[in-house]
């Protein structure tokens, strides 16, 4: 169990016992009492026919079977009853008290281990989850067999069993409410966890749903043999479908609690198989059962037609509680999958227009003193919020956004407002996140076929289905993590409770985002603390990164000789010059060309293109000529540099350099080239080399 969800399974204070203990006596009588009722039905049922060939009888033989597990489950129920009576089983130590609240108040506690309960009450525990996940099963399939029993009822005219079907419903009606209130009163008892409720839910929901599936296909083949309509094939194919798919939700269950659990659920692949067939199970029933509906209307006006119009209703109500069930598998599967954790922290969005000079220069000194410039990856505090700024003012997301559909938010997250324990500025950390409104997937198909999907499907078709609301918790340029921590005295607990604040803001917030992608190096913060914060870890595509430091002084030779292998030493920069190239690097963009924007966008959108034509992925935000722009007008200027090539006059490469001073990084970022230029020239590792040689110099 995570040590960060403090959600933990726990025991009831000693303060609640008298009316938690009242409860589950209660709940213990009540299900006794209903067994046994449950019992004596079904045996009048099936002595009152002689040859036990009618429903009635197939119907009691299923409720001895029911009675009979409630009499154990009522059995183990009574003996945890009486472990719950003594102080051992409702006792928590005081340890355990402080840390949940301390938890709940969002204050900052040492990571320490799960907690250490004693054999007994770990023991107790176990014991009594089993017995909620038996109650839950039970309450279900009761509900389900009386509902089955009540349409039959209604439906078959036979005054001789008239009397033995109302006690039967009855007391299955009475059993399944039984076994309800005795699951409530057992989670009143012991909390858990909600994704333990909703591994319970999807076990027994997938136990229902095997019922369910046995039910149609025996029914439905009965029918087939008396009436071959289509709609019957199609509810035996569905009931089919039911026991697979509540074979694999089984399964998927039992690994949940295994040692596989964690490997399972952070799989990007693993659960997708699970989710497809439930999602084909959902649609098929859904469809079939609306053909029996509409068709048991029909035969309805019909003379004659009463076994039949029986058939159609049974399928009509199986298949409809198949839907309802389904869809509640669907939902706790991806609570399992997709939990919604809590965090000691809020995020709070920050107007741009408040982020001043003055304020920007406090955001700045606080992320250089708190998140630190020395590790690899590192940036300058005060270039990092310049660049907020800019694109916070340039991205205002909607059709009327310089870069169309793109919006940047800056997120500041703090404790919440309520806690009058933290005076002064309880700012925690700073966030960008670059919001892509329109990402479409059918992009990523090659030829006719994406085209089409395009037309369709795509973020601006017919249906744009197949278009995703993006959530980059950072910046496409340069690529790296929005997160910006400005102090902790535990690192990683508060980069887990922020990343958790995050998922939070998006959930609440307007934007509800389908995605949220934290880019950053595996060696970083942000990344160990993805799992507790349920993201996962994913490799990107690949990029350079040249350490420096150990060369600190050198010149570019020198640094060739001393780092590089000899058959790697090439003068790039050369050879490009004798091929007629030239190279601007300037912090006025126009040294490269008037109109830098238009030219830039132009060459980056050209290298865009070539990545695409060999299947890479495109890049979320495109380079138009208002972002070049925003850049070399709002960015500092101390902060970013154009660096243009020119072959025999024509502009045949372009970048930017990002600068943070504070951490002695430079990045090379919107990269364009003419291929069939550049190419020849060796433009591309001429721009290389000359970058690392003014890092060396600077």
């Amino acid at each position: 169990m995570s040590k960060f969800d403090h959600q933990d399974t726990m025991f009831l204070e000693v303060k609640d016992k008298e009316k938690t203990m009242k409860h589950l006596w209660l709940s213990f009588a009540a299900t006794v009492s209903s067994a046994g009722a449950l019992f004596i039905s079904s045996i009048l049922a099936v002595v009152g026919d002689d040859n036990c060939d009618s429903k009635l009888c197939l119907f009691a033989g299923w409720g001895l079977v029911f009675s009979a597990i409630m009499a154990v489950n009522s059995v183990i129920a009574c003996y945890t009853n009486v472990r719950a009576s003594s102080k051992i089983a409702t006792a928590r130590s005081e340890k355990d008290v402080e840390e949940k609240e301390s938890l709940i108040q969002g204050q900052s506690v040492p990571l320490s281990s799960p907690r250490d309960y004693s054999p007994s009450q770990a023991g107790l525990i176990r014991l009594v989850s089993c017995e909620n996940c038996v109650s839950m099963c039970m309450t279900l399939i009761l509900l389900f067999g009386t509902m089955i029993a009540i349409i039959f009822w209604t439906r078959i005219k036979d005054a001789h069993n008239t009397s033995h079907y109302v006690m039967f419903t009855a007391s299955l009606m009475a059993s399944g409410a039984a076994e309800f209130y005795a699951l409530m009163a057992k989670l009143s008892f012991l909390q858990v966890t909600k994704k333990d409720r909703n591994k319970m839910l999807l076990l027994a929901s997938n136990l229902l749903l095997f019922a369910m599936g046995i039910t149609l296909i025996s029914m439905n083949s009965s029918l087939v043999s008396d009436h071959n309509m289509w709609m019957f094939h199609g509810m035996n194919a569905v009931g089919i479908l039911c026991c697979i798919s509540s074979v694999f939700g089984v399964l998927i269950t039992a690994v949940s609690h295994s040692a596989l659990s964690t490997a399972f659920l952070s799989s990007t692949a693993l659960p997708i198989p699970y989710l497809l067939i439930e999602m084909f199970t959902l649609g098929t029933s859904f469809t079939f059962t609306f053909g029996n509906l509409w068709l048991a209307v029909v035969v309805e006006v019909r003379a004659g037609q009463r076994y039949l119009l029986t058939g159609l209703e049974l399928n009509a109500a199986v298949g409809f509680v198949v839907c309802i069930v389904t869809f509640l598998i669907h939902s706790a599967y991806d609570e399992i999958l997709n939990p919604r954790l809590p965090s000691a922290y809020v995020a709070e969005e920050v107007d741009v227009e408040d982020l001043d000079e003055e304020t920007a220069k406090k955001w700045g000194d606080k992320i250089n003193a708190g998140f630190g410039t020395r590790y690899i990856g590192a940036w300058d505090g005060h270039a990092a919020v310049s660049l907020m700024r800019t694109y916070a003012n340039m991205l205002t997301g909607g059709a009327e956004s310089p870069i169309p559909h793109t919006k940047g938010i800056i997120l500041r997250i703090g404790r919440p407002v309520e806690d009058v324990e933290f005076g002064g500025d309880d700012s925690v950390a700073y966030v960008f996140v670059t919001v892509v409104e329109k990402f479409d997937l059918t992009r990523y198909v090659p030829g006719i076929l994406g085209s089409v999907l395009g037309v369709l499907f795509g973020a601006n078709g017919f249906l744009p289905i197949l278009s995703l609301r993006w959530g980059l918790v950072g910046f496409q340029y340069p690529f790296h993590s929005g997160i910006f921590l400005v102090k902790s005295d535990q690192p990683k607990y508060d980069m887990v409770m922020v990343q958790r604040a995050i998922v939070n803001w998006k959930d609440t917030s307007g934007i509800n985002c389908h995605v949220l992608m934290s880019p950053c190096y595996a060696t970083q913060l942000d990344s160990q603390a993805f799992e507790e914060a349920h993201f996962l870890n994913l490799q990107v595509g690949p990029s350079v990164v040249v350490d420096l430091r150990r060369y600190h002084g050198l010149k570019y030779k020198e640094f060739q000789r001393v780092a590089l292998k000899k058959g790697n030493r090439r003068n790039h920069h050369g050879f490009f010059q004798k091929k007629g190239g030239t190279v601007h690097v300037s912090r006025d963009f126009r040294d490269f060309d008037e109109e830098y924007a238009e030219v830039s966008s132009r060459l980056v959108q050209l290298t865009a293109q070539q990545r695409i034509s060999r299947g890479e992925s495109a890049v979320l935000v495109p380079v138009l000529p208002p972002l070049m722009q925003a850049i070399c007008e709002e960015h500092k200027s101390e902060y970013r540099r154009i660096f243009g090539i020119r072959v025999q006059g024509d502009p045949a490469g372009t970048a930017v350099l990002f600068e943070f001073p504070a951490a002695k990084l430079i990045t090379s970022d919107m990269q364009g080239l003419r291929h069939e230029v550049a190419r020849p020239t060796k433009a591309y590792f001429a721009m290389l080399s000359l970058t690392v040689e003014k890092a060396l110099e600077e």
